[in-house]
């Protein structure tokens, strides 16, 4: 009934392991210190990035971005860089779970859209009388983990 499949399952797995062994080098990152708004430079040149902070850096930039507002980072039609929480900014008629929801759908989205993510976990959202503080984990390829806390304003 069902077709006989003639595969060979060691060389198909040795295969899987390759491609997911090659995935392409981050490349060079000059280190941005969000906190003063300046790249940092010792001695005249520019602090290169470990791999860690580069993806430290990425994430920051995702998150302090808005979604479709700049067109320089929008890539096609399908994937577009930032998140659209700011839109909810001020508006108290739209249910707190409903947001956080989204909220949490946006980030997981956008963090899956870089090829050094393998998973999001983690995932806390904490009402404050400001806005909201928002936590979570990205695990990167290497299984490392980058924690993450972001304080939103206004919603």
């Amino acid at each position: 009934m069902f077709p006989t499949v003639y595969a060979d399952l060691e060389q198909l797995n040795k295969k899987l392991s390759q491609q997911q062994n090659s995935v392409k080098p981050l490349g060079k990152s000059c280190f941005f210190d969000y906190k003063t708004g300046q790249h940092k430079i010792i001695d005249g040149k520019t602090v290169l990035c470990s791999s860690v902070e580069t993806m430290e850096q990425w994430i920051e930039k995702v998150l302090r971005t808005e979604l479709n507002k700049y067109g320089i980072y929008n890539i096609d039609e399908t994937e577009n860089f930032g998140i659209s929480i700011y839109r909810y900014i001020g508006e108290k008629n739209i249910p707190m779970s409903y947001v956080v929801s989204e909220l949490k759908r946006e980030i997981t989205e956008q963090m899956l859209n870089h090829r050094y993510i393998k998973e999001v976990t983690d995932y806390q959202v904490i009402r404050e009388k400001k806005g909201l503080h928002i936590l979570f984990t990205t695990v990167l390829i290497t299984e490392e983990e980058i924690k993450k806390e972001v304080q939103l304003y206004g919603v």
